[in-house]
């Protein structure tokens, strides 16, 4: 029960199952409170970085994507049918 505890612990803090797998000597310990080994806090920064892009690319989405709806103005017309637009492709925005 333990391990299971542990690999949701870690799940839950971002880590991948991949991240997880230098953790395996841990897992049968208590991981919320046992100090870490420097491989795990190497693997948790890694993690981090990968975490922090996402969060980047997504906010530069986001933002793109709220600029274009100012544009249209507050008299835009609706947004077409979602059938519809859900099928279209949509290009990467530059």
């Amino acid at each position: 029960m333990g391990r299971v505890r542990n690999i949701r612990y870690l799940l839950a803090a971002g880590l991948t199952l991949e991240d997880v797998r230098c953790f395996l000597p841990c897992l049968d310990g208590d991981m919320a409170t046992a100090p870490p080994s420097p491989e795990g806090i190497e693997v948790a920064r890694r993690r981090l970085a990968v975490l922090d892009a996402r969060i980047a690319a997504q906010t530069a989405a986001r933002e793109r994507l709220a600029r274009s709806l100012r544009q249209l103005g507050p008299d835009a017309p609706d947004a077409p049918d979602t059938a519809v637009a859900a099928a279209e492709p949509v290009s990467p925005a530059a």
